[in-house]
């Protein structure tokens, strides 16, 4: 006869469950490490009056940055109305141009953000280091001095990139933790509900206990209950107490009015139920 089959061990438990916040975190992680590993393609504006540069831009940031997916717009007001067209991650912007200058391009679009975290590379091959410094004071992320080079344009971009993907990111994760501590919180609230009505239940039955020795009916409980959050609501409204009654000092006024005899249960029958007067 075969050996009965032993135990192999205790069980070891799933961390993952009977604790829904640990669940709750763990699925949060999986879901920004998911979002880390799903690469999406980045939109890029490239903003100049001159098609010739727009050309060289496109084919400069074509060559190692893959995943780009590039549009052109030949001044400022056909920048400004691609950017409420599409969504963009990164605008290339001239600051030399006809009809709106880049500038003022950057100034509109940080007044009225097109997007979230939308990234701005100024361009200029006359402006001066103190110039492009006081634009990216007012809202630009880097620049460019005309002539640069393949390796520096597209050192910029994929930094600039970098830094949005790393704000979007921590944005998914602060929305996550809120529903997080959102569903904490209703999962608390709906235990602290259970705790009331299990203390509630307990304060009638000391009640029901006092005035079954009592000549009062149990209606006068409720009706006790009533009147006493009705005076509690009206003085939580008066200039006096608005500052020292609020809600939850109401509901305990309501919950705990049916021991107001509670003394009574410590009496005995013969002085309790005497005749006359206590």
């Amino acid at each position: 006869m075969a050996p009965p089959n032993t135990p192999a061990g205790p069980h070891t438990a799933d961390p993952r469950e009977g604790d829904p916040r640990q669940a709750l975190l763990l699925g949060l992680l999986q879901g920004v490490s998911e979002a880390d590993r799903s690469a999406r393609s980045h939109r890029v504006l490239i903003v100049d009056d001159q098609p010739a540069n727009r050309t060289m831009f496109a084919i400069m940031l074509a060559g190692r940055a893959a995943g780009l997916i590039g549009q052109q717009a030949a001044d400022g007001v056909l920048a400004l109305e691609a950017l409420q067209e599409h969504p963009f991650d990164l605008v290339l912007l001239d600051i030399d141009m006809p009809n709106l200058r880049g500038n003022e391009v950057l100034r509109r679009v940080r007044e009225s953000p097109p997007a979230p975290h939308l990234k701005l590379i100024m361009i200029s091959g006359r402006a001066t280091p103190d110039e492009m410094a006081e634009m990216m004071l007012a809202g630009a992320d880097d620049y460019l001095a005309k002539p640069f080079s393949t390796i520096q344009l597209q050192a910029r971009v994929r930094t600039a990139l970098k830094l949005k993907d790393a704000q979007e990111r921590s944005d998914y994760l602060f929305s996550q933790m809120l529903a997080v501590n959102q569903d904490l919180e209703s999962n608390l609230t709906a235990r602290d509900s259970d705790l009331v009505h299990a203390r509630n239940a307990l304060v009638l039955a000391l009640a029901e206990l006092v005035a079954y020795r009592d000549h009062e009916t149990g209606d006068h409980l409720l009706r006790l209950q009533k009147y006493s959050r009705l005076l509690a609501e009206q003085a939580m409204k008066s200039p006096n107490f608005v500052s020292r009654i609020d809600a939850n000092f109401v509901n305990m006024i309501e919950c705990c009015a049916p021991l107001h005899d509670i003394g009574k249960a410590g009496l005995p029958d013969y002085v309790l139920t005497k005749p006359g007067k206590l």
